[in-house]
């Protein structure tokens, strides 16, 4: 995107979800929102001042461009004077009756009157520039609109709210503390006694340094999840009762569930809440030798779930013996990059004595038997015990965030080497800056528009 654009458009777009609602939101940002609202809004009784006070509603009627005769909609209408608006900029909008036509005469009225449309995350991305928010804040936004729990909403909300970035904050000044000393040992090398006195204090503020970048750090796997969501792929031979296991797990009949093998041809999946996480399950087809095309379509597509997931639940049936294919998948999956969980289905029914991995959960999908306890697994198998407060403290996000902070803590680490190796100061500052390049990097300091491209062409269009 145009940087020059960002800073002199006027942009437009309809900020409340799609389709038929009580209420609907047209919001117009930048240096024209004020001209495009007086050319396609009257207020009851007219403008009575214009500029109008900020903040205060007024009610009146929208319409096309200097038609006022031709009424959209009846209208509440608000104005964010600059710098104090979610963009930084100039803001109105219009709050309308939440009908599709209607929003979309709205937003073509503002567009007529010298708007124009905005792009996915254009008006967070705004804030952003404008110094309303930092980069961690802006990418929690989206987490926090997408939030499908409320430990992922109250979570996202702490970091929109600044906790990431205080800590980003905190974790620079001491490391500028740093800064300062050691360019005062470069400038003044004379002064040995303070030189080293001074060399302890950074010392010191270096494993300061390295053990908060390292605490944020390990926020990293939970909170990206909490964000993002965990991927748990449900595998096995045909009648083991994956589909049944989906079905358990989601409390519904999201799948057929039948006793003749291959019934499952494609993925399934649903979504369910693991001690605050969001865990979308897959069940997939039964993975056996000698299935049909449409079968064998099926199970290539399992193999692609499963070197995907973040979790895989090998199923297998407790009333038989295992199977060729059920040795092979166990014996596949034992080296997977992923997480597993071994699932010995249909405790119902008399075990068939068969070896099982010493951690294999017993479970009946059918009498609802150790759901409970595999829900439980799915957690603990991709994550230490918590011991992480969701709703205080600053948590990652995103991946970016993670190897912003993991490139801070390994330059702070590398500089603490460097004064117990007796390194110069000249080359122990090279340490510190890139330990501020990535804090930098972390808060949207120091950033490429190509970072920011990514970031915001996930958010959706309005926000």
């Amino acid at each position: 995107m145009d940087m020059e654009a960002l800073n002199t458009d006027t942009i437009t777009a309809i900020s409340t979800p799609p389709g038929p609602g009580g209420l609907g939101i047209v919001r117009v940002t930048g240096p024209d929102a004020l001209s495009v609202a007086r050319l396609i809004f009257t207020p009851t009784g007219g403008w009575h001042a214009f500029p109008p006070e900020p903040r205060k509603a007024m009610v009146g009627l929208v319409h096309p461009p200097g038609t006022p005769d031709d009424p959209i909609d009846k209208t509440v209408f608000l104005y964010f004077a600059s710098p104090a608006s979610y963009t930084g900029e100039d803001t109105v909008e219009f709050t309308a009756h939440g009908g599709p036509l209607i929003m979309r005469a709205l937003l073509e009225a503002a567009v007529g009157g010298g708007a124009r449309l905005a792009e996915p995350g254009e008006f967070t991305r705004r804030a952003f520039l404008n110094g309303r928010m930092d980069l961690s804040q802006a990418e929690a936004v989206a987490l926090l609109i997408h939030a499908s729990t409320d430990a992922a909403r109250k979570a996202m909300l702490n970091q929109v709210e600044g906790a990431m970035g205080n800590a980003a904050h905190s974790l620079k000044k001491d490391l500028l503390e740093a800064k300062v000393i050691l360019e005062s040992a470069i400038d003044f090398p004379e002064e040995e006694d303070l030189g080293d006195l001074d060399l302890e204090q950074v010392e010191r503020i270096l494993q300061k340094g390295a053990r908060k970048a390292g605490a944020l750090l390990a926020t990293g796997k939970e909170g990206v999840a909490l964000g993002a969501g965990l991927s748990v792929v449900i595998a096995g031979t045909p009648n083991v009762g994956k589909s049944s296991l989906l079905n358990a797990l989601l409390e519904e009949e999201k799948a057929i569930v039948h006793e003749m093998a291959g019934t499952t041809r494609d993925s399934i999946e649903g979504c369910i809440n693991v001690q605050g996480v969001p865990v979308r399950v897959i069940d997939t087809a039964g993975i056996r030798q000698g299935a049909d095309e449409i079968e064998v379509e099926g199970v290539l597509r399992t193999r692609k779930q499963i070197d995907k997931a973040d979790l895989i639940m090998v199923v297998v049936d407790l009333s038989q013996q295992l199977s060729h294919g059920d040795l092979s998948l166990l014996k596949e999956t034992e080296g997977s990059a992923s997480t597993r969980v071994v699932v010995a289905n249909k405790a119902d029914l008399a075990p068939a004595g068969i070896e099982l991995p010493e951690d294999a959960l017993w479970v009946s999908a059918k009498t609802g038997e150790g759901i409970e306890d595999l829900k439980r697994a799915i957690y603990t198998s991709c994550f230490e015990e918590r011991t992480l407060d969701r709703t205080e403290g600053a948590m990652v996000v995103s991946v970016r965030q993670a190897e912003a902070l993991r490139g801070a803590r390994d330059a702070c680490l590398r500089a603490h080497r460097g004064i117990k190796n007796h390194v110069e100061p000249e080359c122990l500052a090279v340490d510190v800056d890139e330990a501020l390049m990535h804090i930098g990097q972390l808060t949207g300091e120091v950033t490429s528009d190509d970072v920011l491209e990514r970031i915001f062409e996930n958010f959706c269009i309005g926000k």
